[in-house]
C-alpha cells in the first residue's frame, strides 16, 4: 500500500476520549470558530470507500500524525 503521512504541531487529541468519535460527522475536538467538525469524517469516507484506511496517532498537547493508506 502506498501511504500519505501528514503530522501537525497542533492541540493534538486525548485518543482515549475521540477513538470512536474522530471520524464522526459534526465531531469537533477544540473551540475554534474555523472548525466545522466535517473535514476528517469526509476525508474519512472519501479513503474507505475507496478501499484505502486512515489512521491516527496523537499524544494529547503535542502533535497529530494522520497516516493514509491508499489500496494499491
Amino acid at each position: 500500500m502506498s501511504q500519505l503521512i501528514f503530522t501537525n504541531n497542533g492541540q493534538g487529541l486525548d485518543m482515549d476520549k475521540t477513538k470512536d468519535k474522530i471520524f464522526g460527522f459534526n465531531q469537533k475536538f477544540n473551540d475554534s470558530p474555523d472548525s466545522k467538525g466535517i473535514g476528517l469524517y469526509l476525508v474519512y469516507k472519501h479513503i474507505t470507500s475507496l478501499g484505502g484506511k486512515i489512521s491516527v496517532n496523537s499524544p494529547p498537547n503535542e502533535w497529530t500524525e494522520f497516516v493514509i493508506s491508499f489500496k494499491e
